[in-house]
């Protein structure tokens, strides 16, 4: 981790101050002005000179004289002009002194300072040691010549008497007015860096004046990256921020990363948000990401902070299965399971797992294939059965299950066992073979078995449980298209049981060069037609006899008409097998119902009607197919057949 040094800012305040130094030692701020009276400074506006041989300073240029009263140390001096007369000296009395304004005489020569002019003279009681004078030897004064008025130019000497062998007198200093810096009032912000010396402690630098304030950490404490990495996806980075911040500014972080321990690479920043988003390409085997903090004060961290190094997942697994329905949960039979589809975000779905848990039990696999259904067979011994499946995709990933809710075995339930519901395409006789059982009871006597062709009655019959109830069906003397077989299963102490097969009967093709033809007896009678998908064959007469010949073989007697005096005015059920004739008054609107045949026999009914001036309406059960042209015209008289809601129809003149 690297630290960060913090100083305060401020403006530099300027104070100036007394500085000097006797000739042998460096400046120093020592306060050479002894306690006493009073002090006379004299400012120069240039630089002494140190002569050594001679003990004196020597000054030349203008010069400047200010009373200094009662000032004991020379921190008091602060009305000189400084930009004029930076440089200065003072002169240190040990005890008694007078200041004399006459004309000064020096005991080596007379010497006329100017007629009515000012003169400095300052003694001390140790007599007149101390000199100044205008380059001419002299003894007991300091002079300024009257002649020198302030702020003209100058040279003169301070220091001991030139002719004294001794060179007794004021100690020698050079004396100046320098200017003394602090922290100003004004905080001008604050300052970072990685360098504890980058700054002073306490003093200035570059116009600013800094006080140091302490060390902290700005390093993030963590960088994280999620455990389980897709390849092909985004993933967050997350940077922890540090608990190590003591002092102000704003932290940003710049994010690095690398895939497959290759070269860092740059992400984003420097940036403040503590979450960013990697894009992980699809392939790749590694990814790891790296974060330095910096603040907007001048500090960059040296220390980048690393996340876990993770190991990428580049084949995502599918979806759950979208729903799972479980049927038939029924002892001993057959359950069925199935499934909406589940999804691959990068793949294609190769398979499905089907697992069971019997009796709350742990989970076994009974199937594995890229189905949507599957069936298990129910066991007698089983009292709660529940199912899941999920998808295994084309890279062998697999996804989470889909579970089904638990199932009680059902017992006690009827039920029909046999072929595919669909039976396909017949244009023959067969028999269609059931199996008749009952869940969770060893045997059970007088099972009604009934069945419905179209809705016409085929077949009613009786077994026993684990018995077979076999209904014939001869496709022969159907329609072209689509049939339906009703089975209903019923017992007095259960509920009954329904199932249905549908196959359907082909159209027959002509053959090429094939035409339709008419038939006619030898007499000129039309013959009508009965067609199988196997075989054709006629029978000379009339529509009823071809029809009574069906139901009871090749050679029959012909239908005796059963003479109504007029046709019905509601609903009529005609029953198998009979010729009704309503030709003794005209019809209007006609309603037929159709009764059961008996066991054997065929579904054949047969009616005669005549129109008068007005077309009648007639209405026949649903199902029954009628042949094209098919129309009921007035003044005619009609004779309707119909075999396994197959209808054929012949007309003549009323008249």
């Amino acid at each position: 981790m690297a630290n960060r040094y913090v100083w305060s800012r401020y403006n530099i305040k300027t104070d100036y101050e007394w500085k000097w130094s006797s000739k042998s030692t460096a400046y120093t701020n020592q306060a050479e002005v002894q306690t006493g009276n009073a002090a006379y400074l004299i400012g120069f506006e240039r630089m002494p000179t140190i002569d050594d041989f001679t003990n004196r300073i020597r000054y030349t240029g203008k010069y400047h004289i200010i009373d200094v009263t009662n000032s004991g140390t020379s921190s008091s001096i602060g009305r000189t002009p400084v930009s004029t007369y930076p440089y200065a000296t003072i002169f240190c009395p040990y005890g008694d002194y007078d200041v004399e304004n006459s004309n000064v005489n020096t005991s080596s020569g007379s010497h006329t300072a100017g007629s009515g002019s000012s003169a400095l003279r300052l003694r001390t009681s140790y007599g007149w040691n101390g000199y100044i004078y205008e380059n001419q030897s002299g003894s007991g004064y300091w002079i300024i010549d009257g002649s020198s008025a302030e702020g003209s130019d100058i040279d003169i000497f301070i220091g001991s008497n030139p002719d004294s062998s001794s060179h007794n007198g004021s100690r020698i200093y050079r004396n100046y007015i320098a200017s003394v810096s602090s922290p100003g009032p004004t905080l001008q912000g604050t300052v970072s860096n990685a360098s504890s010396g980058a700054y002073p402690n306490n003093g200035s630098s570059g116009g600013s004046w800094y006080v140091y304030q302490g060390s902290d950490n700005i390093d993030p404490a963590a960088v994280s990256i999620p455990a389980s990495i897709q390849g092909g996806t985004s993933i967050d980075i997350t940077v922890t921020p540090s608990t190590g911040k003591k002092y102000g500014g704003t932290v940003s972080y710049t994010y690095q990363y690398r895939l497959n321990g290759g070269a860092w690479q740059a992400l984003s920043g420097p940036t403040t948000a503590t979450t960013q988003q990697l894009t992980v390409p699809k392939g790749t085997a590694s990814v790891q990401v790296q974060v330095r903090a910096q603040d907007n004060l001048g500090f960059t961290s040296s220390t980048w902070v690393a996340s876990e190094t993770v190991a990428v997942t580049n084949n995502q697994p599918p979806t759950a299965p979208g729903s799972i329905n479980v049927t038939n949960v029924v002892s001993g039979q057959r359950a069925t399971i199935a499934l909406t589809a589940a999804t691959d975000p990068d793949g294609s779905i190769a398979s499905y797992i089907y697992q069971r848990s019997v009796d709350s039990g742990t989970w076994q696999q009974f199937a594995q294939a890229n189905t949507l259904t599957q069936t298990d067979t129910v066991s007698n011994s089983w009292g709660t059965v529940q199912y899941r499946a999920c998808a295994v995709d084309n890279e062998g990933a697999q996804g989470p299950f889909a579970t089904s809710t638990l199932y009680t075995v059902t017992s006690g339930v009827l039920v029909i066992g046999g072929p595919n519901p669909s039976l396909g395409e017949l244009d023959r006789q067969f028999n269609l073979a059931l199996n008749i059982n009952v869940t969770g009871v060893p045997s059970l006597t007088d099972i009604d078995v009934q069945a419905t062709l179209d809705g016409a009655g085929i077949y009613t019959g009786q077994v026993d449980s684990g018995g077979v109830a076999t209904i014939p069906v001869d496709a022969r003397v159907l329609y072209t298209g689509a049939h339906t077989i009703r089975v209903t299963v019923s017992h007095d102490d259960y509920e009954p049981t329904t199932a249905e097969y549908t196959f359907t009967v082909p159209t027959v093709s002509m053959p090429s060069g094939g035409r339709a033809l008419t038939g006619q007896t030898p007499d000129g009678e039309p013959a009508f037609f009965y067609t199988t998908a196997q075989a054709v064959f006629c029978q000379g007469g009339t529509l009823a006899d071809v029809l009574a010949a069906l139901q009871g073989g090749s050679v029959a007697p012909l239908l005796e008409p059963v003479i109504k005096e007029a046709p019905p005015s509601g609903s009529y059920a005609l029953s198998p097998g009979v010729l009704y004739d309503f030709t003794q008054a005209d019809a209007s609107a006609l309603t037929f119902t159709f009764k059961a045949p008996a066991a054997g026999k065929a579904a054949a009914y047969h009616v005669m009607f005549k129109c008068g001036g007005t077309a009648a309406t007639v209405n026949l059960p649903d199902g029954v197919r009628t042949p094209d042209g098919y129309v009921i015209e007035a003044n005619r008289v009609y004779e309707l057949s119909i075999l396994q809601n197959m209808l054929a129809y012949q007309s003549w003149g009323a008249s």
